[in-house]
């Protein structure tokens, strides 16, 4: 059987799976195909991705879209950002409907980042060694340089508060 994504219903999804909140796991209920193992969680984790992905009537899926789905009735209209930043924990209560901007809002700590604050970074000018804070939101680039660490630190702080960042912005991802 083949549905499109877009003909997808909550009716459809309720047929086959059972949804359980305080896990964010989707069970199957019936059988869709032969492989499908009724009581058993659906779906595996992409590796190219790190979400959860469901086989379903032709299509692969993200398991926090059907979830969003299998819950509010509706195909989510933007993006759906795990708040917490664990891509795999698909509780109804992680999960938000967000345009991309607002997404970049609340994003992981990169483990690139060698000052241990996300958008703060030192620079050697002239052989003095100074501390940059430095932010972007809706087109618009904030840069400032510091003498210390701490005033770069509280610089950038205060730009997420003003700006409306996620109060998660920059935690590092769970392990």
């Amino acid at each position: 059987m083949y549905i499109s994504k877009q003909d997808m219903t909550q009716t459809m999804l309720k047929e086959y799976f059972d949804y359980f909140p305080d896990t964010g796991h989707l069970v199957w209920k019936k059988k869709s195909g032969r492989k499908v193992v009724v009581g058993n969680r659906a779906g595996s984790v992409a590796k190219r991705s790190n979400h959860r992905v469901i086989n379903f009537c032709g299509c692969v899926w993200a398991e926090h879209r059907l979830i969003w789905l299998w819950w509010y009735g509706e195909h989510p209209k933007y993006h759906i950002d795990h708040i917490n930043h664990n891509e795999l924990d698909n509780r109804i209560e992680n999960l938000r409907d967000v345009p991309q901007a607002i997404n970049n809002m609340n994003i992981s700590f990169k483990s690139t980042n060698t000052t241990g604050v996300m958008g703060v970074w030192i620079t050697k000018t002239n052989g003095s060694k100074k501390f940059c804070a430095e932010i972007s939101c809706a087109g618009v680039r904030k840069r400032k340089c510091f003498s210390t660490f701490e005033e770069a630190t509280t610089q950038r702080k205060l730009w997420e508060t003003e700006l409306g960042f996620h109060e998660n912005h920059g935690i590092a991802k769970p392990q």
